[in-house]
């Protein structure tokens, strides 16, 4: 059993470590996969708003793009907030490189639940694109896409962060102070 000897020693405890990796593996699942979604997905969305309103991934009804998202990012976003919680007080710089990936991915998940989910299912998947006009919804598009960049960095600084703290805890954990 690892168990953190005593608060300030600088050896991060066994359930900290294991959370931090889970999250970098689920971030790293999370980034891989949004960024396939940016570079295949999405452009073809933006070169054609009518594919966008009819788009069906070419994968069985059970398996749809967004079935993937909601078990990975759900989670991702799991995994973040254990992480967050269970590393509050670790030392620096751990504790600094550990909440800058979780809080930067919490801010991605809450803003992909509040405008990415929403905006994706009804207005360029669903009926109600359909019932705007061909520019209002390739504005749309564009918007989406290029936000969409934005999210895309920054989903890669919290994973590159969570990268940084994992190898931080390694090191910590081989110290035998």
């Amino acid at each position: 059993m690892h168990e953190q000897p005593h608060p300030g020693s600088g050896r991060p405890r066994t359930f900290l470590h294991g959370m931090l990796f889970l999250f970098a593996a689920a971030i790293g699942i999370e980034a891989g996969a949004g960024l396939f979604t940016t570079v295949v997905v999405f452009p073809v969305w933006a070169g054609s708003p009518e594919a966008a309103t009819g788009f069906r991934p070419g994968v069985p009804y059970y398996l749809e793009e967004g079935d993937f998202f909601m078990f990975s990012s759900s989670l991702a976003a799991l995994a973040s907030i254990v992480t967050l919680v269970a590393g509050w007080r670790a030392p620096a710089p751990l504790g600094r490189w550990l909440r800058m990936a979780t809080i930067s991915f919490l801010i991605v998940a809450v803003w992909s639940a509040a405008y990415f989910v929403p905006i994706q299912d009804t207005t360029f998947k669903g009926a109600a694109g359909l019932k705007i006009s061909r520019e209002e919804l390739a504005a749309g598009l564009q918007r989406f896409v290029a936000l969409n960049y934005v999210r895309q960095l920054v989903i890669l600084f919290a994973f590159g962060a969570a990268l940084h703290a994992l190898g931080l805890s390694y090191r910590m954990r081989g110290n035998k102070e």
